[in-house]
């Protein structure tokens, strides 16, 4: 963690940030599962001593000196977002200081407050977080030189979430001496209950217990009877295959391949969510009058961002889904016949443990396939996303790039 200066301001950047499990809570009670945090193994990777609490999240950080009062956390005092669900930007604030701010949804993400040295690591970190967030609507920005960083950050920036010391000083003493009174308080309890109920009491308990075991046990041998009560189905979230590339292909057909010496570059239907078109600028072509609904992102580059109809989600039964081979062989067989190239890879059935002894897993599994190298035309017929929908397959995206077409989906699988 460190600091930076912004109009006067102090700011701290490099928290790591993790989310309250229960949703919002009050400052004590997310002070204390920072703390918490803050020394489990499993979790702190440094010696934090410096914390920032929101009240749906908290940031630890390790700093070697005492920082100045009023230090703020720039992660969470930044406002960058309108309709977009992510905001995802490369800062230079100082020379030799790369920021990577990353925001979902109104929250920091984990990595998503990260210090670097150098622009190249800075946009490694960038790259990775882009791939984390999948398809959500995204806003980037990149500012490469202190000026204009600090001149992008200025006006967003809402102060909140102060950082303040992890513990107070003579606390970890104050902690250990309640610890331990609480222990001989519970002791003392404990021989008082022993000696006032006695034996008749022990056995009362002990008849409940033996209840209580009997209908986990038969709650247990429910779940394994059933695990598809367990586990969300998340196929009949998605529209209908066909549905779903009919309306990629028609918003595919209607992009002219070029508009005011701008050339297209790519374009991305996300069926139901959007389509993403991208630009490449030609010499003669006018910086002044880009593609209409376009903003400049480079000189050589304008983006434009169209809303598609929302589809409605189709419905099926886990009964219907076919198997990992028959999938493969289905897949297999249609690369073959129309000559492109097949990226296929397979997820682990999702686990859930009942108790320490005890797993069930999904009675399905994910697959997620990419066709790419198909020529555009194969937007003008329907077979081609007839001959990809089956049982548990949804349309993730269709890309056209340089007369050449890609289709990414998702398939569910019977793993019984």
């Amino acid at each position: 963690m460190r600091t930076i200066e912004i109009s006067g301001r102090t700011y701290a950047v490099g928290l790591w940030w993790q989310p309250s499990p229960g949703g919002p809570a009050k400052k004590g009670a997310m002070l204390k599962l920072a703390r918490e945090t803050a020394v489990d193994p499993d979790f702190a990777s440094e010696d934090y001593n410096y914390v920032a609490l929101r009240p749906e999240q908290y940031g630890l950080g390790h700093h070697g000196h005492a920082l100045p009062s009023k230090t703020i956390s720039l992660a969470a005092a930044l406002r960058p977002l309108g309709q977009e669900e992510a905001f995802l930007g490369v800062f230079c604030l100082e020379d030799s200081v790369w920021w990577v701010s990353c925001i979902i949804r109104g929250l920091v993400a984990a990595d998503g407050d990260a210090v670097f040295k150098t622009r190249d690591e800075a946009l490694a970190a960038a790259s990775g977080l882009r791939r984390l967030l999948g398809e959500v609507r995204l806003v980037e920005e990149l500012r490469e030189s202190p000026e204009a960083g600090q001149a992008f950050l200025r006006p967003l920036l809402r102060p909140e979430a102060p950082i303040r010391p992890l513990h107070e000083a003579g606390e970890q003493e104050r902690l250990m001496r309640r610890g331990l009174l609480a222990v001989v308080l519970g002791l003392v309890f404990s021989l008082g209950v022993y000696w006032l109920y006695g034996a008749h009491q022990a056995r009362q308990e002990a008849h409940q217990s033996a209840r209580e075991m009997a209908a986990q046990e038969a709650q247990k041998m429910e779940l394994l009877a059933h695990p598809e009560r367990l586990f969300k189905k998340h196929w009949l979230d998605g529209p209908d295959f066909i549905r779903a590339g009919k309306q990629c292909a028609e918003a595919l057909l209607s992009l002219p391949l070029s508009m005011n010496v701008w050339m297209l570059e790519e374009a991305v239907c996300r069926p139901g969510s959007s389509l993403q078109v991208s630009w490449g600028h030609r010499k003669g072509a006018s910086f002044v009058v880009p593609p209409p609904k376009t903003g400049l992102t480079t000189p050589q580059q304008a983006m434009e961002y169209q809303t598609l109809a929302w589809l409605p989600p189709r419905s099926l039964s886990e009964d219907d889904l076919l198997t990992k081979e028959e999938v493969t062989a289905v897949l297999y067989e249609l690369t073959q016949n129309i000559s492109s190239l097949l990226s296929l890879s397979w997820d682990p059935p999702e686990p859930y443990r009942i108790d320490d002894e005890t797993t069930i897993y999904a009675p399905w599994a994910r697959g997620k396939f990419e066709l790419s190298r198909l020529p555009a035309r194969a937007l003008l017929g329907a077979d081609l996303f007839g001959a990809l929908s089956h049982p548990g397959s949804v349309l993730v995206s269709v890309t056209q790039k340089n007369n050449d077409l890609s289709i990414k989906g998702d398939i569910y699988v019977s793993s019984k």
